[in-house]
């Protein structure tokens, strides 16, 4: 499992083998060649449904809209997180 906090402050948890999946690098060029379909699946590759309620609600504004560039920046902090892990490797043998 893969817990730590983003600096923007969301908690998060993942099974390290919704990140060890060639679709999530796929999704990610799309979500950074602008294809906002990338960063919908990104999402749900990464995030279980709770996780991506929590997600929404984390980058909701005051009147319920979720942003987009929010979500990116979050998830993108979610990828680049390098700190404490439990039963993970860094490549898979």
């Amino acid at each position: 499992m893969i817990k730590g906090t983003t600096e923007s402050g969301f908690n998060f948890e993942l099974d390290e083998t919704r990140v060890n999946d060639m679709r999530v690098i796929d999704a990610m060029v799309e979500a950074e060649e602008g294809n906002l379909g990338g960063v919908s699946k990104l999402i749900s590759l990464l995030f279980d449904k709770q996780q991506k309620t929590d997600l929404y609600a984390f980058c909701a504004d005051e009147k319920g809209q979720v942003s987009i560039d929010r979500c990116m920046k979050v998830v993108f902090e979610v990828l680049r997180f390098d700190g404490e892990t439990k039963n993970s490797s860094p490549l898979p043998e």
